[in-house]
């Protein structure tokens, strides 16, 4: 969920570690992720990395949502090796998506350094970079029960059934989140909750990079969105976006 580097800002090599750092990191997810860094410039990529660290503005720590990263980071990875353009193989046109951030991704701001912690905007600036719609909406940093899920699950399903509620009441296709555990929490609760008090529940919870998947093109990316429990292949069809996954 996070990215955290923690350095003393003293000393002389540091941002030369820092790029050590994203160096390193790279080549650790280049296998589970290659499909989004494939052909692309490697060192146009460190460099935005570096750019958007510089910009949290923060020396002593630096701490900031995933998904703040992977948005800076678009242009390295939609540019190839030899500086030709790599687009998008399926634009999510079409696609009403609100975007969840959940209540820790932005929180507390003195730590997150979160420009708009109440109102956040990477993750709509993501989707809308891939073609979707996304939709504005007053519940994208409500909590949706977290671990309450496990331990007191009348509070979490009341607050999950109102994330879902002012999705749909949104008119949106689906709900776009940067949180695992918001993903979790929602996708497999839909059903129960909505059994409980007598409604009809369907509205597919991604994680962003399922998206960012279908957009890139990548073989297989159904793979995962097949073990969705609310499931998001009829969406996914009626949108036309599964014509280019294998």
């Amino acid at each position: 969920m996070f990215h955290i580097i923690a350095l003393p800002a003293e000393e002389a090599d540091y941002w030369t570690r820092i790029r050590s750092y994203f160096e390193s990191f790279f080549g650790s997810v280049e296998g589970a992720i290659s499909p989004f860094f494939q052909d692309c410039d490697r060192e146009a990529y460190i460099d935005s990395a570096l750019f958007w660290l510089d910009a949290i503005g923060n020396s002593e720590s630096l701490f900031a949502p995933y998904a703040d990263f992977i948005y800076a980071c678009i242009p390295a990875i939609t540019r190839r090796a030899d500086n030709s353009e790599k687009k998008i193989e399926k634009s999510l046109n079409g696609l009403r998506a609100v975007s969840y951030y959940g209540c820790l991704l932005v929180r507390p701001p003195k730590i997150t350094d979160a420009a708009h912690w109440e109102d956040p905007k990477t993750l709509d600036l993501l989707l809308s970079r891939l073609g979707a719609e996304s939709i504005s909406w007053p519940y994208k940093t409500e909590c949706c029960g977290g671990s309450l899920v496990l331990t007191d699950t009348g509070i979490a399903h009341k607050l999950i059934g109102r994330i879902v509620d002012m999705a749909i009441e949104a008119e949106a296709d689906c709900i776009v989140t940067a949180c695992p555990l918001c993903q979790s929490n929602i996708d497999t609760r839909e059903e129960e909750i909505a059994s409980r008090h007598g409604k009809h529940y369907n509205l597919p919870v991604f994680y962003f990079t399922e998206l960012m998947a279908i957009a890139f093109g990548v073989p297989n990316a159904e793979a995962c969105l097949k073990k969705h429990f609310v499931d998001a292949m009829p969406l996914l069809e009626s949108k036309n976006l599964l014509n280019n996954i294998e």
